[in-house]
């Protein structure tokens, strides 16, 4: 069996996306969806860098001005050919309605299709977003033009600056504008290991406060690819979906990324799943049927409603075992979470929830709000988290009254209702007499025989027999 840094390794390997149906390898812009991705002329790209991350100013658009009136003489009407067709690579100066500005780029498009094609993409990037809870919308300041070695004459493309940005709507209509998220520019891994494997070897991207960060970049890009003749850096622009999703678990599993000599191959929960022993811990489980006799009330710290296999899970959980929770929606995946958390929070401990969907997080974050434990919960997840709003949690927190818990009376009160509501259940379940059934099964009985009656338009007879609990069900 392979070792589990060599599982790590593949794993790795396997989330690393270099193949050429990945955008960060191979970008397609001509074959991409047109009306949704946008070119754009930035003659400054030192500029725009510096408005967008240095200043963090937001930064508009400009529109090539509407085509020429058609020969009838009509203006203002365009065809279908005409606002899909593809944007030409090189665009005479007069077309355009200015140059790049220090607070507005220059598009490729005339106004209606620029409008349309920025609320596409606002749209798409609001989807994601709402269902995955991170940003797919980016601004690529250069590509690499670069080919393969048996099919030199197969240009392809690859952004090399990608800062993640987010669309803004002004009021008035051709009010769009984008900003910087705040999130890090990072290294286009994919293309990093993709020519790693042809012996090129590009830099590592590192901001240094500069104006001139992405220029540099740029710059030592074209150096490193020096000696492959083909090969060359565009100062081409675009606005576009790139998903780097797949990053933030390739830095988790990156050994180099732990500190203090330690690596995820030496954590517990991984050596339990990859390289899993007899001398583990076995796991006994807490039993559905013993969430009554042994758990007392004065232990307990649910703020949802928890049936007993629910209550089930969460006792393991309390109980230090790492387990999956199956169910189909409905079945009260989210309740049980919220439950968990409360009594991990009851024990001093914290608690990191994750998910997928950041619906899921909401579901959590809301009911942990109905429940007065809204204030114990620190967002993480989205981007509106700011340092002021982070601040303000932290203070609400701290200043957070002590809150007053049930008095021991109180206790006493709810395990004697308990108590009676057991013994109720316990007799109902307990054959009677000789007859061998129980209440319930004999209530049952009544309640059919009187159904059957009703449907007959008969009354049910009454027959009275002494000392019942003598009679066996033949007899009877």
């Amino acid at each position: 069996m392979a070792t589990i840094e060599a599982q790590l390794e593949a794993a790795r390997k396997n989330l690393l996306e270099i193949s050429l149906t990945n955008p960060l390898v191979s970008f397609k812009p001509r074959q991409k969806n047109k009306q949704r991705t946008i070119r754009l002329s930035v003659t400054a790209i030192a500029d725009v860098y510096e408005t967008l991350v240095l200043k963090e100013d937001a930064l508009g658009f400009l529109a090539m001005p509407d085509p020429p009136p058609s020969p009838k003489g009509l203006t203002g009407v365009h065809s279908a050919e005409t606002e899909d067709a593809d944007e030409t690579d090189e665009m005479p100066d007069p077309l355009f309605e200015k140059k790049q500005t220090d607070r507005a780029m220059q598009s490729f498009s005339i106004r209606v299709k620029l409008d349309k094609q920025l609320g596409m993409l606002d749209e798409g990037a609001q989807t994601v977003l709402e269902e995955k809870g991170y940003n797919v919308l980016y601004l690529v300041l250069g590509l690499l033009e670069w080919n393969e070695e048996d099919d030199k004459k197969k240009t392809l493309l690859a952004p090399l600056v990608l800062i993640p940005v987010e669309l803004v709507r002004g009021k008035g209509a051709s009010a769009w504008k984008i900003r910087w998220t705040g999130e890090e520019i990072r290294t286009n891994i994919a293309l990093q290991a993709r020519l790693r494997e042809k012996g090129v070897e590009i830099p590592e991207w590192i901001g240094s406060d500069s104006r001139d960060d992405a220029t540099s970049y740029l710059a030592a890009v074209s150096s490193a690819v020096e000696r492959m003749q083909t090969w060359r850096v565009l100062p081409d622009s675009y606005l576009d979906f790139f998903d780097f999703a797949r990053r933030i678990l390739l830095d988790d599993l990156d050994p180099k990324a732990w500190h203090g000599g330690v690596s995820p191959a030496d954590h517990p929960l991984l050596k339990a799943i990859l390289a899993p022993t007899e001398g583990g811990k076995q796991y006994t489980g807490f039993q559905e049927s013993d969430s009554d006799s042994r758990l007392k009330l004065t232990e307990l710290f649910h703020v949802v409603d928890a049936d007993p296999s629910q209550i089930a899970a969460i006792e393991d959980v309390k109980a230090g075992y790492n387990l999956v929770v199956e169910g189909p929606p409905g079945t009260g995946k989210s309740q049980t979470i919220v439950n968990m958390i409360a009594e991990l929070m009851a024990e001093g401990k914290s608690v990191l929830f994750v998910c997928e969907k950041i619906a899921a997080l909401s579901v959590v974050h809301d009911r942990l709000n109905s429940a007065g434990l809204g204030s114990f919960c620190f967002e993480l997840h989205s981007r509106k988290v700011t340092t002021k709003s982070v601040v303000q949690e932290l203070q609400s927190a701290v200043m957070e009254q002590q809150r007053v818990e049930p008095s021991m009376e109180e206790y006493a009160e709810l395990e004697r209702i308990r108590g009676d509501l057991n013994t109720y259940a316990s007799v109902l379940r307990k054959p009677m007499g000789k007859t061998g059934m129980t209440p319930y099964q004999l209530y049952q009985q009544k309640q059919a025989a009187t159904h059957e009656f009703e449907q007959r338009g008969k009354s049910i007879p009454r027959v009275r027999l002494g000392m019942p609990e003598s009679w066996e069900a033949t007899q009877i």
